[in-house]
């Protein structure tokens, strides 16, 4: 399940949390970094068909029971996924402290 077989998929909802990441940084005032942002949220989205058994599964039970994985992207974002043979399914995208342990 490695290397260019593995296709990613994001649901709707990670991307619209990926957006509205991408929107609350730019109301802060940063509209280039807001986007610049979001390409790098992509691209860690994407990479995760190199290896996308490195993370662990989540550790929230609920998730850890249906096998979801988490991804943690500069100690903030959370990515949510799951293995599907040969897709990498990305569910959502959040902060961390949306994550209760």
């Amino acid at each position: 399940m490695v290397g260019k077989k593995t296709e990613i998929i994001f649901k709707d909802q990670a991307s619209r949390s990926i957006t509205e990441i991408r929107i609350y940084i730019s109301e802060q005032g940063f509209p280039d970094f807001a986007n610049q942002f979001m390409i790098e949220l992509f691209n860690f989205g994407f990479a995760l068909k190199n290896f996308p058994k490195k993370y662990p599964l989540c550790r929230k039970p609920i998730l850890f029971r249906k096998e979801f994985r988490c991804a943690v992207f500069k100690k903030k974002y959370i990515f949510i996924y799951k293995l599907h043979r040969n897709k990498v399914v990305i569910y959502n995208v959040i902060h961390s402290n949306r994550y209760i342990y």
